[in-house]
């Protein structure tokens, strides 16, 4: 999943990541981002069930049980068009 681009097909809960003057990671406002965001997996989330994903130049951290239930919607219609 790490290095993909991922087009929102619902809004999702995500916790924005700023970095700290320590250069840790600190973590910020829950948000949605919404339908039709382009988000780009960057990194490893804060655990295993999390990723790193970045959206108009901002980093956030969002379930990755949220990205891989648009994948499986969307995967029928791949399938067809190939």
């Amino acid at each position: 999943m790490r290095d993909s681009t991922i087009t929102l097909t619902k809004p999702i809960a995500a916790v924005q990541a700023a970095a700290c003057e320590e250069g840790r990671t600190r973590l910020g406002l829950v948000s949605q981002l919404p339908p039709g965001a382009e988000i780009e997996v960057c990194g490893d989330g804060l655990t295993d069930r999390t990723v790193k994903v970045c959206w108009k130049n901002q980093f956030y951290f969002v379930f990755c049980q949220d990205l891989d239930t648009m994948r499986n919607a969307v995967a029928p219609v791949s399938r067809l068009a190939v």
